[in-house]
């Protein structure tokens, strides 16, 4: 018998010998007389790759538009490898910082090499023109985002996807000491999307520092050492993804019921959404919380186990046997359950540990599922139940493969339990927690 217990998600750190290159130090900005940035304060160090998230209107944009110098600030500070950013000219800037703004026209009538041969403009003199070294640089650039096979044509030809990889070349054709990114996935398809983001994280582990603003929540967690989550203009969190990204935090910031499990390749956190905060679970904001357990299976309760978990309660589950998609749904989620053979009689461990689970809970809901010969003690568990609601949108005749057998057993935990369809169950949890009737 093996009783699962929640998986921890890995998180990003800090490179251990990097040193702080940018402080932004109480950052306010206002546009068209109105705050956009409302005291914001944080360090990326050399070596570190922070992922700045948050809804639309937050200040996102604003910010990396700060950093970048083509916005002022109305107070705070800005300060770049120990120096005032405020004292430094737009091309002194240049020459250690490299802004890949969320669109540009870039001038359609040149070609893609010119577009990244532009990314060494300010590290020439007045009057000097590219030396076949620059030249060497930009082609370079080109081939590291793939697009070199581009180079003798004009950027208007060109799809958004393969504009965007010129002039992501154009900006590490200025060999900054930072990136700053805004949405630099945007138009690129899924392999150019993880290309793109592996390269900025060779740079980063070359000893640049790197800042993204990313909507991808799972993209940004999976590159990321830090994020920093931003809500109309002020830091609402800032640390590893696994820190930031919660179901509350998701809920707060976003509007947004949400689980987030491990990634079974990366282990990084990977956000689902389960939908609008206001929709499907009215009255959960205000839910106090405790213990619900589920007895399920064949995929009965995958989405009400997300549900739960979303809404800050702590679930377990019964019997679940391997390749169960309730199964599957329990490990991503870090749901403690009772594993147990497929297509095997239940042993008296098994029995006794889902027991306990049983008796453990404040409430006990048995899903939809179909009961059959192997899962039947799954069903005679709920007994033990203190609450318990029945989810019942069939007939239970129609999902007893027992012979009868089970439907005796449903019966009784229906004499002393509330049947509701899957559409009143979150009603009726909600119900239970805040007056304690099942």
């Amino acid at each position: 018998m093996t009783l699962h217990a929640p998986l921890s998600a890995a998180t990003g750190k800090q490179t251990a010998d990097a040193g702080v290159y940018l402080v932004v130090d109480r950052l306010h900005v206002r546009l068209g007389g109105s705050p956009v940035l409302r005291g914001v304060s944080w360090e990326v160090s050399r070596g570190e790759f922070v992922v700045v998230i948050g809804p639309n209107g937050s200040g996102k944009t604003t910010l990396l538009r700060a950093l970048a110098g083509l916005i002022k600030a109305s107070a705070g500070r800005i300060v770049i490898d120990g120096v005032d950013a405020s004292g430094l000219s737009a091309r002194e800037r240049a020459r250690s910082v490299a802004y890949l703004p969320q669109s540009s026209s870039s001038g359609y009538s040149f070609t893609a090499f010119e577009v990244a041969l532009m990314g060494r403009y300010p590290s020439l003199g007045r009057f000097q023109l590219e030396t076949q070294g620059d030249r060497e640089i930009a082609y370079r650039a080109l081939e590291r985002t793939e697009a070199a096979q581009f180079a003798d044509r004009r950027i208007g030809e060109l799809s958004g996807g393969e504009r965007q990889r010129v002039l992501m070349a154009r900006t590490l054709a200025q060999q900054p000491q930072l990136l700053l990114l805004d949405e630099p996935t945007s138009n690129l398809d899924l392999r150019h999307q993880l290309s793109l983001m592996a390269l900025v994280r060779g740079e980063v582990a070359n000893g640049l520092a790197a800042v993204a603003v990313l909507h991808d929540l799972s993209l940004a967690a999976r590159f990321a050492d830090r994020l920093v989550l931003l809500k109309e203009g002020a830091v609402m969190a800032d640390g590893s993804p696994g820190s930031v990204l919660t179901p509350a935090n998701l809920r707060a910031a976003f509007e947004v019921d949400a689980t987030v499990s491990p990634d079974p390749l990366t282990g990084r956190p990977r956000v689902n959404l389960t939908g609008p905060a206001d929709a499907g679970g009215a009255g959960m904001d205000e839910m106090p919380g405790g213990t619900v357990h589920l007895i399920c299976g064949a995929g009965s309760g995958r989405f009400l186990m997300q549900t739960l978990v979303s809404a800050g309660y702590e679930v377990t589950v019964g019997q679940l046997g391997e390749g169960d998609t309730d199964r599957e749904a329990a490990d991503h989620l870090g749901v403690r359950y009772v594993a147990v053979s497929p297509f095997s009689p239940v042993g008296e461990e098994e029995i006794q540990a889902h027991d306990a689970l049983v008796a453990a809970a404040d409430l006990v809901i048995v899903c939809d599922m179909p009961v059959g010969p192997n899962n039947f003690s799954n069903l005679e568990a709920a007994a033990g139940a203190g609450r318990l609601i029945l989810v019942e949108d069939r007939p239970f005749v129609e999902r007893d493969y027992t012979g009868g057998r089970a439907g005796g057993i449903y019966e009784d935990l229906a004499a002393h339990g509330v049947r509701l369809s899957a559409k009143d169950v979150l009603a009726g949890v909600s119900g239970f927690f805040k007056g304690g009737e099942s």
